[in-house]
């Protein structure tokens, strides 16, 4: 019988820019979102508890976080991940980081699991382990989510 359940190691990156273009990054794992819905505690004088909790009276984001396998011969910046840093010659540039869409698909059915436009990767790390798979660890920030197909 076949699961109902995604689980991490069926996870496909797919990967929009901002030119339009996108490309299938590959396998991806560890994968976490939190989504801020923009509710603010609202309090009046003399009261312990808040008097509502309004919509849209805070910021609305997502912050997330997934590790992806690096393909061989490639580089975080050459899949468009992140930014240059270094120009051809070895000088330090500095560059604007572009938006990314992320589309998160489970591998065995194709159905998205998640989905977040307008994102910035903030940090990454690049991992490379002793017998093991060199994974690059995003942070990213994003303004719209969203949410997964349901089967």
């Amino acid at each position: 019988m076949k699961s109902m359940l995604h689980t991490g190691a069926s996870l496909l990156l797919k990967v929009g820019y901002d030119d339009g273009t996108s490309k299938t990054i590959g396998y991806a794992r560890n994968f976490t979102a939190t989504v801020s819905q923009g509710q603010k505690q609202t309090f009046v004088v003399d009261s312990p508890l808040p008097a509502e909790i309004p919509q849209g009276a805070a910021p609305q984001f997502v912050k997330g976080g997934l590790t992806v396998y690096l393909p061989k011969g490639t580089t975080p910046e050459s899949l468009g991940l992140v930014s240059y840093r270094i120009d051809t010659d070895g000088s330090y540039i500095a560059t604007q980081s572009k938006y990314l869409s992320f589309q998160v698909f489970d591998r065995a059915t194709l159905n998205l699991v998640f989905a977040c436009e307008f994102c910035k990767v903030g940090t990454y790390t690049v991992s490379v382990p002793a017998r093991g798979i060199v994974q690059i660890d995003l942070q990213f920030d994003g303004l719209q989510m969203t949410p997964g197909l349901t089967l």
